[in-house]
């Protein structure tokens, strides 16, 4: 009957605890570089929900925020997730690789995206096939 309060069983927790296990600042990419242990978050916490709660936490701007890694560390249900916090969201965009972005966005907006791009694409071969 307690199967509802199973750790697991709903979302997470409103304020899931978020330890700190390195930081370094990247000056030259214009980045802070940090690592982070999210205890019992693993496979409950997605990457738009770590950056909205990194975002409360650091007083930064979301978009100033990518998630570059999240993994289970093996035998836990922890989580570690390597995350950069830029100075200007121009410079993640311009130094990061796009699919580190798709990653962040909705399933909807993502083949949104990609069906654009398709279509784009397509478009081009034939204009450069009608040559």
């Amino acid at each position: 009957m307690a199967q509802g309060s199973e750790r697991g069983a709903g979302p997470p927790a409103a304020q899931p605890e978020l330890r700190l296990l390195s930081s370094r600042e990247n000056k030259l990419l214009g980045r802070m570089e940090m690592e982070y242990l999210l205890p019992g978050a693993s496979g409950r916490l997605s990457r738009a929900d770590l950056v909205s709660l990194l975002a409360e936490r650091l007083s930064a701007s979301r978009e100033a925020i990518v998630p570059v890694e999240m993994r289970p560390v093996t035998g836990t249900d922890d989580l570690l997730a390597v995350v950069y916090v830029y100075r200007d969201p121009a410079d993640a965009r311009r130094q990061l690789p796009e699919h580190l972005f798709l990653r962040m966005m909705s399933k909807e907006e993502r083949a949104r995206i990609l069906e654009e791009r398709r279509k784009a694409k397509a478009a081009q071969r034939a204009k450069a096939g009608g040559k």
